[in-house]
């Protein structure tokens, strides 16, 4: 890994919108452009042999908390989605 996330290291996530709540299992961490991204998939899909990653970048820190949004664009998730190579996963685009 890049960074201080451990191998089995999870975060909450929030939905604003729904407002449910989400465990997320951290499998990667990068640095690009000098903001922070997380590859993160659902916990519950942790005994899956597939599961589906999402790309976070994080927007602010507040004390001890940390806001992430989803990276949606095609030309920073590409990007970013290149570092994300330690040969324990395969990314698909």
């Amino acid at each position: 890994m890049n960074n201080e996330y451990d191998e089995h290291e999870t975060i909450s996530m929030f939905d604003v919108k729904t407002g449910g709540e989400t465990e997320m299992i951290v499998a990667d961490a990068a640095v690009f452009g000098g903001a922070r991204y997380l590859l993160v998939y659902d916990s519950k899909s942790v005994d899956d042999d597939v599961s589906e990653a999402s790309v976070l970048k994080e927007i602010k820190e507040s004390g001890d908390d940390v806001y992430y949004e989803r990276v949606d664009d095609g030309d920073e998730l590409e990007s970013v989605a290149a570092l994300f190579t330690n040969g324990d996963y395969k990314l698909e685009k």
